[in-house]
């Protein structure tokens, strides 16, 4: 497989923070593309980490 599955992710919970995405950016094969979350300040700090 040469393509890199992108994937997004909707909340910016303790769940999405600390478990869904570090890990599935750390995967080799996966590309981190979007975030939405209801606050725009908590999307911001989590799509720059």
């Amino acid at each position: 497989m040469t393509d890199a599955l992108r994937f997004g992710l909707v909340g910016t919970g303790s769940w999405a923070a600390r478990t869904h995405a570090p890990t599935l950016a750390a995967h080799p094969h996966t590309e981190f593309v979007g975030l939405w979350g209801r606050r725009p300040e908590a999307a911001a700090e989590l799509a720059a980490a």
